[in-house]
């Protein structure tokens, strides 16, 4: 018997790609270790992916005014211009309800005379959006509540007052 030698089958696998001019392929780098996020940036930057996702699904994202509420932004930016009212800010406070429960007006307003309204733009009222707000009258007399509807042809803006009037 002839002399036996011991070649592996990636040896042999190897030989062959050499003699028909086959590169081999590089091996694959090892994926980068996932970065763990810490600080406000990152902690922002996340929010920003979260809010995407949720986009996506037709969720209202806190921060980000939906069609109704930017039309009502560019008619109380009139009234600012005008006098009519002092300033507006979007989605500025956040009022607690109970333990776990929060009531975010769409928009806090600021009268001439140095009242706070807080305004809330409606298409379509969900049950717990028209508790929240019975409860926020009731919790927070300090302020008048309004809530604003596109109606009507041609649309016009219409004004319900709740609370402090």
């Amino acid at each position: 018997m002839g002399v036996s030698t011991s070649i592996t089958w990636r040896d042999a696998i190897a030989a062959q790609n050499a003699r028909l001019g086959i590169q081999p392929t590089p091996p694959r780098p090892a994926p980068a270790p996932a970065k763990k996020k810490v600080g406000h940036v990152d902690q922002i930057e996340a929010q920003g992916e979260i809010a995407q996702r949720l986009k996506g699904r037709g969720q209202h994202v806190a921060g980000e005014m939906n069609g109704i509420e930017k039309r009502y932004a560019a008619h109380l930016e009139t009234r600012r211009v005008c006098g009519e009212i002092v300033s507006w800010k979007f989605e500025a406070i956040k009022l607690r309800l109970a333990r776990a429960t929060f009531y975010s007006p769409d928009f806090m307003v600021k009268m001439p005379d140095g009242c706070i309204e807080l305004h809330e733009t409606k298409g379509h009222w969900e049950d717990d959006a028209v508790v929240k707000l019975k409860v926020a009258v009731e919790m927070f007399p300090e302020f008048k509540f309004v809530v604003v509807k596109l109606t009507g042809k041609p649309k016009q803006w219409s004004f319900k007052n709740y609370g402090k009037n």
